[in-house]
């Protein structure tokens, strides 16, 4: 996520903010590597012979249609929160947005021109990142069926806590 999320705000010529993202990003990216190789090693002698199904294509016409909806909704969201709660209720967006699809709502971030400091939009940014991780650890506890993996878990939990910890006194 962090790695395709730089790449898009690259892409979308915001280099300052992809350049102050990269250090956070990049540690998580790095701490997760390092983990996952530790965890693999650890369990790499056990057989692994579930099938997943293959799933959708995500360029199909209902998907980039819900994904358009949800720019547009995010967008006008957005704008209102910002006017009438300013940063924090944009934090607070955006901690809400990161439990969802969170691609829409920072899509509609870098694309809008909201009154907003560019450091209050990378907090966003950071803050979405972090809740998205959290709801996954929510996901891994609360769906699987494989105990083993309440590792994972709790390093989505260190990312999310990392999120917020660098917005407070980084950002």
């Amino acid at each position: 996520m962090y790695l395709r999320l730089l790449i898009l705000i690259a892409v979308l010529g915001r280099h300052q903010a992809a350049l102050q993202l990269l250090t956070p990003f990049s540690i998580i990216v790095a701490s997760s590597a390092v983990i996952t190789l530790v965890l693999y090693r650890q369990r790499k002698h056990a057989a692994h012979s579930q099938h997943i199904p293959p799933s959708r294509h995500p360029l199909e016409l209902p998907t980039a249609l819900v994904f358009a909806v949800q720019f547009v909704f995010f967008a006008a969201l957005t704008e209102q929160v910002i006017n009438h709660f300013g940063t924090q209720g944009l934090h607070f967006l955006a901690f809400m947005v990161g439990l969802t699809d969170i691609d829409p709502f920072i899509l509609s971030l870098l694309a809008g021109t909201f009154h907003a400091e560019p450091n209050q939009v990378m907090a966003a940014i950071m803050i979405a990142s972090g809740s998205n991780n959290l709801i996954k650890a929510v996901y891994v506890v609360g769906l699987a069926r494989n105990r083993s993996i309440l590792p994972a878990a709790s390093w989505l939990t260190v990312s999310f806590i990392f999120s917020l910890g660098y917005v407070c006194f980084m950002l």
